[in-house]
């Protein structure tokens, strides 16, 4: 009787620290799944976010596209108008006083002897 009381008080040891062991498994269970719980909440965040920023980028690019639109037929409408206008007289050279005409005749000497050779 004796012996079979050790043995129950052994088993009894035993069956005592395979329940802790298993109180705490299931405590790391409940760590685990809470913790896989809010990480995916995080993707889903993440996820909304990158949907947002592809939104966003998808906005600036048509925006920067319709401006560049806008300044593409702006600059092509600036050429076409300085197309049109027709082309500009020479200066009137008869007022010019006879001073004015030799500094040209000089700086025009000067231009063409830019060897000093004459």
């Amino acid at each position: 009787m004796r012996q079979l009381t050790a043995q129950l008080a052994e088993l009894n040891s035993r069956l005592g620290d395979e329940l802790a062991a298993q109180q705490r498994l299931v405590a790391d269970y409940d760590r685990i799944r809470e913790t896989a719980q809010r990480a995916l909440g995080v993707l889903h965040i993440v996820r909304d976010a990158e949907a947002v920023l592809a939104e966003t980028k998808d906005s600036l690019l048509a925006v920067l596209a319709e401006r560049d639109d806008q300044q593409d037929s702006e600059h092509h409408q600036q050429v076409r108008s300085q197309q049109v206008r027709p082309p500009s007289s020479p200066p009137d050279t008869d007022n010019l006083d006879d001073d004015d005409d030799d500094d040209s005749q000089i700086s025009a000497a000067a231009i063409h002897d830019w060897l000093g050779v004459d």
